[in-house]
């Protein structure tokens, strides 16, 4: 069985691969069979005896390969591309890549198959706010819409970041609540700037960028946050719009 994860939203590719790290671990004996390479370095003839290696507990080995494809050399690649066939399927090979490779690749060709591939984009747009919502529910934090909208404006697809941003939301959220309240009111705009770190250069680089890459909604929404801050910034953001 082979999966090939990759794509620059790390976040998720991550949970994926530690997802099927652990039901394997609940499935097996232990991570005596078990075994994490690294591209970097790895020779043709290493990753031939680890495919081929039996397992000593379990029924299956899992290994993981990190960045065989950015990382690893020419020849390795195209070794594990011209024997991909031929692996023992006794075994289960995942190829974790953080980032997107060479696509024209004949290794990438090869693993970039349905039911074996799944790529991790970054998310925006109504698909990230509904990433942020699901993570808000899962640290208990409550945003409002406005809220959830206007954060992933200011942060974008760094979904390592937004957690960090949501646990502190959450503990800020629960540290006074009273027993006698149920339902926290939700947090809003203005505690989302009165929680969250951003200077007012990043929110400016952040207003460029979204309007450089057609993204008005998003534009607005920070141009509206950094004018009603400091209304003097309104002129200053005239030649950039």
């Amino acid at each position: 069985m082979i999966y090939f994860l990759y794509g620059p939203d790390t976040y998720r590719s991550w949970q994926k691969l530690s997802a099927i790290k652990e039901k394997y671990l609940n499935t097996s004996k232990g991570d005596t069979d078990l075994l994490m390479l690294e591209g970097n370095g790895l020779t043709l003839t290493q990753f031939k005896i680890q495919c081929q290696t039996k397992p000593l507990l379990s029924g299956r080995r899992l290994i993981i390969i990190n960045d065989l494809l950015t990382n690893g050399s020419r020849e390795l690649c195209q070794g594990v591309a011209d024997g991909l066939s031929k692996l023992d399927n006794d075994n289960i090979l995942i190829f974790y890549e953080r980032g997107l490779p060479d696509r024209r690749s004949a290794l990438f060709k090869a693993l970039d198959r349905p039911k074996q591939a799944q790529f991790f984009d970054n998310l925006n747009g109504p698909v990230l706010w509904q990433q942020i919502e699901s993570m808000s529910s899962q640290l208990e934090a409550k945003l409002s819409r406005q809220a959830i909208q206007y954060l992933a404006s200011i942060i974008g697809s760094d979904l390592y970041r937004l957690e960090n941003e949501l646990q502190k939301i959450a503990l800020y959220q629960n540290m006074d609540k009273s027993p006698a309240i149920t339902e926290p009111a939700l947090i809003d705009i203005e505690l989302i700037n009165l929680l969250v770190a951003g200077l007012p250069e990043t929110k400016i680089f952040d207003l460029t960028d979204a309007f450089g890459q057609r993204q008005g909604e998003r534009g607005q929404a920070i141009l509206n946050n950094l004018t009603s801050e400091n209304s003097d910034l309104t002129y200053s953001l005239l030649p950039l719009l």
